[in-house]
C-alpha cells in the first residue's frame, strides 16, 4: 500500500498536538474546524492508525502520533528550508542573472546593438546576452510572450497594458530617391509629396509610417512591402518608387544611383525599450536604457 502524505496534513497534525484542540489548531492555520477534522481523518486513513483520542479537555495524542512527531517538524523544517533556499537563489538572480535577451528590429540589431552589448556585459561581468532580429510587431510580441526579456522597436503604439517602455532616442528619417527622379528637382520634400509617390517599405515599417501620413491628414499612399531594407533600396534603384528610412541606423547600406533628402518639415521616429511589468531583470533593463540614451546625447 503506498502511502502519501501532504505537508498540510503534517502541519495540522502538529498544530492539533500543540494546542490540545481540532477548533484551535484549525483557526491557528486559517482552516474551517470541518476542513481540519476532514483532513485529520484523511491523514488517519493513510497511516492507518488513530492519532489522536478525545478527553475532558480535547484531545492527545496517541503513542504512535507522539513517536512521528519529531520526524512531521522535521520534514516541516526541511520544507522550509527548501522555500527559503529558492527565495536566496532567486534573489541572487535577480542580483546578478546569468542571461539576458534583447530583441530589436534590424536596422537596430545589425549596427548598434552588438556595441550596446558589449557595455552592458562590462557592467554585468559574465552576463550571457542573446540578441533576437525581427519586425517591430515581432519584438513586440517577442517580449509580450516572455521570449526575451526587452525588445527596441520604434512602435509607439500597439503595445500591450503589460508591457512597459521607455523612449530612448529621435531618429530622423529621410527619403530615399533614384537620383534622377523628377522628385530631386524640387527645392524641398515634403510628407504629401511623398504620399503621391509609391512608398516601399520594408517588413515592419509600416506600422511606423503610414500612421505619419493619417496624423498628417494625407491619404494612405501605394506602398510595396519588402522582406528587408537591401531589397528596398534595389527597388527604389529600379525606380519603382521611394523609401523612408533612418539614416544612422544604415550605414553599411549601398546607396549607389540614390539620393537621400530630408523632409519638411522634419519627421523622425523614437526607439522605445519594451519589457514586461513583471520585468525579472530591472536593473540590467535600466543599465540597458542608460547606455542607449547615453549614446544618443553624445552623437
Amino acid at each position: 500500500m503506498q502511502r502519501k502524505l501532504t505537508l498540510s496534513q503534517l502541519e495540522l497534525l502538529l498544530a492539533i498536538a500543540g494546542c490540545g484542540s481540532i477548533g484551535k489548531a484549525a483557526r491557528q492555520l486559517h482552516l474551517t474546524q470541518s476542513a481540519a477534522s476532514q483532513s485529520l481523518a484523511s491523514l488517519e486513513k493513510v497511516l492507518g492508525l488513530p492519532l489522536f483520542t478525545r478527553t475532558a479537555a480535547g484531545v492527545s495524542p496517541t503513542a504512535f502520533a507522539q513517536s512521528i512527531l519529531p520526524d512531521a517538524r522535521n520534514a516541516i523544517d526541511a520544507a522550509q528550508r527548501i522555500v527559503k533556499s529558492a527565495e536566496t537563489a532567486e534573489q541572487h538572480q535577480r542580483r546578478h542573472p546569468h542571461r539576458f535577451s534583447i530583441a530589436a528590429i534590424p536596422s537596430i540589431a545589425e549596427t548598434l546593438l552588438p556595441q550596446w552589448s558589449k557595455q552592458l556585459q562590462r557592467l554585468f561581468p559574465g552576463l550571457e546576452i542573446s540578441l533576437y532580429q525581427g519586425t517591430h510587431l515581432e519584438v513586440r510580441d517577442w517580449v509580450k510572450q516572455g521570449i526575451t526579456d526587452s525588445g527596441i522597436t520604434a512602435l509607439a503604439q500597439h503595445l500591450a497594458d503589460d508591457l512597459i517602455h521607455q523612449p530612448l532616442q529621435q531618429q530622423e528619417l529621410l527619403a530615399v530617391i533614384r537620383r534622377d527622379a523628377p522628385l530631386m528637382r524640387q527645392n524641398k520634400l515634403t510628407l504629401s509629396d511623398a504620399a503621391q509617390q509609391t512608398i516601399i517599405m520594408a517588413a515592419g515599417s509600416e506600422h511606423i509610417m503610414l500612421p505619419l501620413f493619417q496624423e498628417a491628414n494625407l491619404a494612405e499612399p501605394q506602398t510595396i512591402i519588402t522582406q528587408d531594407v537591401p531589397t528596398a533600396l534595389n527597388m527604389v534603384r529600379q525606380g519603382l518608387g521611394i523609401t523612408i528610412l533612418a539614416r544612422e541606423t544604415f550605414p553599411q547600406a549601398d546607396y549607389r544611383d540614390l539620393r537621400l533628402r530630408s523632409l519638411e518639415p522634419a519627421l523622425f521616429r523614437t526607439l522605445q525599450l519594451i519589457a514586461q511589468k513583471n520585468n525579472p531583470h530591472p536593473a540590467i533593463y535600466e543599465a540597458l536604457a542608460t547606455i542607449i540614451m547615453a549614446k544618443s546625447n553624445q552623437s
